[in-house]
């Protein structure tokens, strides 16, 4: 279920998914952010989303703070783009938390 306020820049997204029903608010702030977290219904968890749309690619970041922050960078090129990916837990055993960065490029042919 969508709902979408008059300026366009809000929408309200239900979804009754059985295992994981969540509400959703989407809001633009302006032409390149986006925030939309997202709650659980079952279980009222909140997870917090943020796109930046650049001038040429986007930067997704995603935190659930219970358990990690997750942030993609896709950079896209002329022949192809590169993909960066950051996790960093936020809980974890007792010391230093280890993050995990993976880059990849994706070609297009």
């Amino acid at each position: 279920i969508i709902g979408k306020s008059s300026s366009g820049r809000t929408a309200a997204v239900i979804d009754l998914n059985w295992d994981h029903p969540t509400l959703s608010v989407a809001h633009a702030l302006d032409q390149r952010n986006t925030i939309s977290p997202e709650i659980s219904l079952y279980d009222a968890k909140i997870i917090y989303n943020w796109n930046v749309a650049l001038d040429s690619g986007a930067i997704k970041t995603r935190l659930d703070p219970s358990t990690a922050l997750q942030v993609t960078w896709i950079d896209q090129t002329f022949n192809g783009k590169w993909v960066t990916d950051f996790k960093l837990p936020l809980v974890g055993n007792p010391g230093p938390l280890a993050g995990d960065i993976r880059v990849r490029r994706q070609f297009v042919f």
